[in-house]
């Protein structure tokens, strides 16, 4: 017996964990829906958006960690705008950025680099480089793709 469980727990060591592939979109109809806003994300001046800890767990490998590990229930996103906080949250639900804009880029871009959200801070390179950026702001060696 005590053979047969070392050898099982060897195996299960060495085997790859399953993955769940899932659209990008596939939270969108659960957003703004009460019943599954069990995180909340406090703003400032006692402002709170909720939203799944699940759906944004499963892009941001930050949240997962304070709501897995932790058990955190809510996170302070103090120095956000609530327009960025919006974006975010309806990113990770949609899988789409449809509100990135000049006003709220920073924001959404420090967010997607807070929580390691990395096709976000992707499509924020790519939406700094098309619409802030003009023709030689700098020099493409000067920006290390590695650290996106």
């Amino acid at each position: 017996y005590f053979i047969q469980s070392n050898l099982r727990l060897l195996m299960y060591q060495y085997m790859e964990p399953h993955k769940i592939k899932l659209p990008m979109d596939f939270g969108i109809r659960h957003l703004g829906k009460p019943a599954h806003g069990n995180l909340i994300l406090r703003l400032r001046d006692g402002v709170e958006v909720k939203a799944n800890s699940v759906i944004l767990s499963l892009n941001s490998p930050v949240i997962a960690r304070l709501t897995s590990d932790y058990d955190q229930t809510s996170v302070d996103v103090d120095d956000f705008s609530k327009e960025a906080v919006d974006v975010f949250v309806e990113a990770m639900y949609s899988g789409k950025v449809g509100k990135l804009g000049m006003s709220n880029f920073r924001d959404v871009n420090k967010m997607a680099h807070v929580f390691h959200v990395l096709w976000l801070k992707k499509h924020c390179w790519k939406y700094f480089k098309e619409e802030i950026c003009y023709v030689g702001c700098f020099e493409p060696e000067e920006y290390d793709s590695s650290r996106v």
